[in-house]
C-alpha cells in the first residue's frame, strides 16, 4: 500500500484506480457509473413505494378500516416493482394520475435497464461515440428517475405528516442514521 487518499492508505487491489485513464477507459467507467446511478435510484423509488403502501396501511388501521395482522414491510418487500406500482395506483386514485403515469414510465425504464440494457447496447458500447450516446441516455434516465423520486418522497411525507410524523422529525432521524453509519 503505497498511495493514500484523504490520508488513508489505498489497498493494493485498488491501486489501479489511481492510474491515469485513457479516454475510452474513462468513458467506459462513466457509462457503468451512470447505469448504476439510474438502477440505484429506481430501487430507491421501489422502496419509496413500499413506504407509501405501509404508511397507508397504518393510516387505515388507525382509522379502524383494516387491522394489520401481519408485517406490512415483509409482505410489501416481496412484491415486484410492477406490483407496487399497481398497488399505488389503486391506493392513490385520480388524485395522483400524473405520478401514476410517471411511475409506469419508470417501471418500463427500470425493467429495460435491468433486463435488456446491456443486451440492446452490446454493439453501441464498443465505440467512443456509442459510449457518449449511452452517457446521454443514462444521464437523462437518471434525471427523470431522480425527479420522480422527489415526487414519491412528497407523497411519503404527506402520509407521514397525516400520521403525526413531521418532515423535520424524519429528516432528523435520517441525519442520526447518517451519523451512525459514518462512525
Amino acid at each position: 500500500m503505497s498511495d493514500e487518499v484523504d490520508g488513508r492508505p489505498v489497498p493494493e487491489q485498488y491501486e489501479h484506480l489511481l492510474e491515469e485513464l485513457n479516454l475510452d477507459d474513462h468513458l467506459t467507467r462513466e457509462v457503468y457509473a451512470y447505469f448504476g446511478l439510474a438502477a440505484y435510484l429506481a430501487s430507491v423509488i421501489e422502496h419509496g413505494l413500499v413506504n407509501i403502501i405501509v404508511l397507508s396501511r397504518v393510516a387505515e388501521a388507525r382509522a379502524g378500516k383494516t387491522p394489520i395482522t401481519s408485517d406490512p414491510w415483509e409482505s410489501s418487500f416481496k412484491k415486484t416493482f410492477g406490483q407496487l406500482v399497481h398497488r399505488f395506483t389503486k391506493l392513490s386514485g385520480d388524485e395522483e394520475r400524473k405520478l401514476q403515469e410517471d411511475l409506469a414510465r419508470c417501471l418500463t425504464q427500470r425493467n429495460f435497464l435491468i433486463h435488456g440494457y446491456w443486451r440492446e447496447r452490446a454493439e453501441t458500447v464498443m465505440s467512443q461515440n456509442g459510449k457518449l450516446m449511452m452517457l446521454e441516455e443514462l444521464s437523462e434516465m437518471h434525471q427523470d428517475i431522480r425527479q420522480l423520486n422527489e415526487e414519491v418522497d412528497r407523497v411519503t411525507f404527506d402520509i407521514g405528516e397525516s400520521l403525526g410524523v413531521s418532515r423535520e422529525a424524519a429528516e432528523a432521524e435520517y441525519q442520526r442514521m447518517l451519523g451512525s453509519v459514518a462512525e
